[in-house]
């Protein structure tokens, strides 16, 4: 196959991800193009523009500006979540690796696997809406209780429990934007203005029916696409990367990856 028809191949679902809200938005505002020639054709747009109709625009714009940054600061918190987690995971591997070294009975292999699986339940949890991977940090308990036995030194035994509660935060965090809406009444108030003021420019004659299409086409286009980013960033973590706005567990993965070849070479 040609260099040219291999990247477009392996681009092509990239593309479809990233563009995957602009296609649907773009869809909706030609629907909305039509209704407006149907109301034109047979003299239904009646309202003439007033400087009641920018205050309007105007304050519509500021709500949603709110509720776009009330989201977005959940989504960047939960951009943090897998370097979180991957990082504590990478401490506590690199702390049993000591540990098998210093202290030959320490069962590092079955500790070693309750870490894969931790990440492995995580992203699980992300797609199921559940809490299978918190049973199993849960399970580390065992393994302080045997270090204790073994003599390993309280400091060491202290940091990983530290870690882990690390990780058991990130975990009832995750759980929790993903069963909840922040700020749902002034969501629904968005979805409100949004709909009349589409409704309102669609009965508003701007000059011709192309200059009425186009300000219908500007603003529904800027409403109907911040309203379905609103939503992708309510729930960050997508279901199978169904657009390229979802969070990447892409640190996770490889940390399986390092987890399991580790293990192999040994």
């Amino acid at each position: 196959m040609p260099f040219w028809l291999e990247s477009v191949r392996i681009a092509s679902p990239l593309m479809k991800k990233k563009f995957k809200i602009f296609r649907r938005t773009l869809l909706l505002v030609l629907v909305l193009i039509g209704i407006k020639a149907i109301i034109h054709n047979i003299g239904w747009d009646i309202l003439e523009p007033t400087s009641l109709h920018t205050g309007i625009l105007a304050g519509s714009v500021f709500v949603l500006g709110f509720i776009l940054s009330t989201t977005h600061a959940d989504y960047k918190e939960s951009e943090k979540m897998p370097v979180t987690l991957t990082t504590a995971i990478e401490s506590m591997y690199q702390d049993g690796l000591l540990f098998k070294q210093q202290y030959k009975k320490f069962p590092f292999d079955t500790y070693r696997q309750t870490l894969h699986d931790i990440l492995e339940l995580f992203r699980k949890d992300i797609l199921d809406h559940k809490q299978r991977s918190l049973e199993k940090v849960q399970e580390l308990s065992a393994f302080f209780m045997e270090m204790e036995k073994l003599g390993i030194p309280a400091n060491y035994i202290v940091k990983l429990k530290q870690e882990r509660n690390a990780i058991m935060q990130i975990i009832f965090r995750m759980h929790y934007l993903l069963r909840i809406q922040p700020l749902p009444s002034a969501f629904i108030l968005v979805q409100a203005l949004a709909s009349l003021i589409v409704i309102m420019l669609l009965f508003t004659q701007v000059g011709g029916f192309a200059e009425s299409a186009m300000v219908v086409g500007f603003f529904s286009f800027i409403y109907i696409y911040m309203l379905q980013l609103i939503r992708v960033m309510d729930i960050p973590f997508g279901a199978s990367g169904s657009t390229q706005d979802d969070i990447s567990l892409f640190l996770i993965k490889e940390e399986q990856s390092r987890l399991t070849k580790k293990s192999s070479s040994k």
